[in-house]
């Protein structure tokens, strides 16, 4: 009976372990992505000739991010 719980907590630390590391990079990945947007955005004040690729503009509005209109223009090259 003791090897049985012990074999059983085991399983629920592992499984903790697991939850806690995907839980962890997921809300890492989140912050990584919208602190990138921030960045984005503040250097986009600053640099005169930046401008936004389409995943930009798509990551950041996907976080609630607005990017100014006039800034949206895409460079065709």
């Amino acid at each position: 009976m003791n090897r049985k719980i012990e074999i059983l907590a085991y399983i629920l630390i592992w499984i903790g372990i697991a939850v806690f590391t995907i839980y962890s990079v997921l809300t890492g990945v989140e912050r990584h992505e919208k602190m990138e947007c921030e960045r984005w955005i503040e250097m986009s004040k600053h640099l005169p000739d930046w401008y936004w690729t389409e995943w930009q503009i798509e990551q950041c509005k996907h976080y609630g991010y607005q990017i100014p209109e006039n800034q949206q223009i895409r460079r065709a090259d």
